[in-house]
């Protein structure tokens, strides 16, 4: 008697979840705001470096 075959486990589909979409957008205020700093930054040394290189 031949000995029996090895079962292989078969593979696990676990159900998909639904996606969650989250509607929090507090983080998005918070980064135009660097944004906007950072920019203005920018903005002002060149300002003050066109005058400075004259």
């Amino acid at each position: 008697m031949a000995a029996p075959a090895a079962r292989r486990p078969q593979p696990h589909h676990p159900q998909p979840r639904a996606h969650h979409v989250t509607r929090d957008y507090s983080y998005v205020r918070r980064d135009l705001l660097g944004i906007l700093v950072v920019g203005l930054i920018s903005l002002g040394f060149i300002g003050v470096m066109s005058f400075v290189v004259q």
